[in-house]
């Protein structure tokens, strides 16, 4: 089987084990999976990545690496990572502690270590009042760049604000109901559930759907089999027990202990 060459900026995680001048990780949730899954074929193993001569463990925060993994093509490719993790992202702007009086929840795909190049980080909010929340989201974020924000005319009419910041797309989303019980934060509650019970062999073949252009809510759907409206599907799944997770997972193909 060729191999495939990605050359990363790849920011140390405490996964890596510096072994004999190599890098040896298992892939966990680490940046580069995002960028590494979508060229793959299905068979996803463990790559090995030169290191710099001299490099010690810790001494560089952010290094490149060269990696190769096996997969059914040979293709070189250079990728950038240059924006901080959404934690900072947030942090920076304090998007949190800005909107604390609307229960700001971070949902979507960079929490879940499922986040693409083009990955938002998402904030929901409870904001029974919109005119004050849109009052708020203005006063805070519309001097940041490519501010917009806009209220849906669709049920249940969200107000949607999105910024950038520190290499980000963040986008707000306040409606008029608890963010638990939003679709936006119970299909996140379910991924998270899932991930937890499907470990990384999940991960990584929901980063494979997600990699080919499917949207995370299809791409869960489409490596467990559920049929029909996958956001329904999820929704439905997760108001079951983990022992019905743990089937749905067993009947995709995924090997899970069984629960405690």
């Amino acid at each position: 089987m060729a191999s495939l060459a990605i050359r990363a900026s790849y920011e140390a995680a405490p996964e890596l084990t510096w072994r004999d001048g190599f890098v040896q990780t298992t892939l966990r949730f680490t940046r580069f999976v995002s960028y590494a899954v979508r060229r793959l074929t299905g068979d996803f193993r463990p790559c090995q990545c030169e290191r710099s001569p001299g490099d010690t463990h810790g001494a560089t925060p952010r290094r490149a690496l060269a990696m190769t993994m096996n997969a059914g093509v040979t293709e070189a490719m250079t990728i950038r990572d240059d924006r901080r993790s959404y934690q900072r992202a947030l942090a920076e702007c304090d998007v949190l502690g800005r909107l604390a009086r609307f229960d700001p929840r971070v949902a979507g795909t960079p929490p879940l270590g499922l986040d693409l190049p083009d990955s938002d980080i998402d904030v929901l909010c409870f904001a029974p009042d919109a005119r004050a929340f849109t009052d708020t989201v203005w006063h805070n974020f519309s001097n940041a760049p490519a501010f917009t924000a806009k209220q849906l005319m669709r049920h249940p009419r969200p107000v949607v604000a999105s910024f950038d910041a520190a290499g980000w797309r963040i986008e707000i989303y306040g409606e008029a109901i608890p963010v638990e019980q939003q679709r936006g934060w119970r299909h996140f509650a379910v991924e998270r559930r899932l991930l937890a019970l499907g470990g990384e062999h999940l991960a990584v073949a929901v980063l494979a759907q997600r990699g080919q252009g499917m949207k995370t809510e299809p791409a869960f759907a489409a490596v467990l089999g559920l049929r029909g409206d996958p956001y329904l599907a999820l929704l439905d799944l997760g108001e079951q027990d983990d022992e019905t997770l743990i089937s749905a997972l067993r009947a995709g193909g995924f090997a899970v202990a069984a629960a405690s």
